[in-house]
């Protein structure tokens, strides 16, 4: 099962804002394309770059959780069906 959306934090705001508007604008395509097919972007600048690897671990990490809570549910779920003895 793969997540339908994924979350961004405003932690990381301050880091968003020393970029120029292209520069955000290619960060958040990034973003995008990392999310849908795992793949990294060769094209950014070196700053675009630096911030991109924090929203990556961010991402990651909560691609970890998800599936952490979907397995959680799902041995959740088979526990309920089971019969009661």
């Amino acid at each position: 099962m793969t997540a339908k959306a994924f979350l961004l934090y405003l932690d990381n705001k301050p880091l968003v804002d020393k970029l120029t508007d292209a520069q955000a604008g290619k960060l958040f395509k990034a973003i995008y394309q990392y999310e849908q097919d795992g793949t990294t972007p060769v094209e950014l600048c070196a700053l675009c770059d630096m911030v991109f690897t924090v929203f990556k671990l961010h991402l990651d990490r909560g691609r970890a959780d998800y599936a952490n809570k979907v397995e959680q549910r799902r041995a959740a779920g088979r526990k309920g069906g089971l019969a009661k003895a």
